[in-house]
């Protein structure tokens, strides 16, 4: 993974966060100004939430997208390896178990 993606991620990640904060700050201010809101500003307020939330849902949706495709390339790599090295990964995973095992029989 390169730089750049990282920073992308990252991004996107703020991003997300930022928007899901001013949806929580938002929806705290309807509900403070219900009680005393007319039908006008209840409306102008829920449609500002909803586009809010539209942003956030979208926001939610790239960074789900980036983190998939990072997941892929790494299954990707992994497959690769595996398929290039076999007895590596043969041999990774043989010293795993033993370890492991090591471990449990100690208890």
């Amino acid at each position: 993974m390169n730089h750049s993606t990282t920073e992308n991620m990252e991004d996107k990640r703020a991003a997300l966060i930022d928007d899901l904060k001013r949806v929580q700050s938002d929806a705290h201010a309807l509900l403070a100004q219900m009680a005393t809101s007319t039908v006008d500003e209840f409306a102008d307020a829920e449609a500002g939430i909803k586009t809010i939330l539209l942003q956030a849902q979208s926001s939610l949706g790239e960074a789900l997208q980036a983190v998939g495709g990072k997941a892929r390339l790494a299954g990707q790599a992994s497959q690769a390896y595996v398929h290039d090295k076999p007895w590596h990964a043969i041999g990774f995973a043989a010293t795993t178990g033993l370890i492991i095992g090591f471990l449990l029989a100690r208890r």
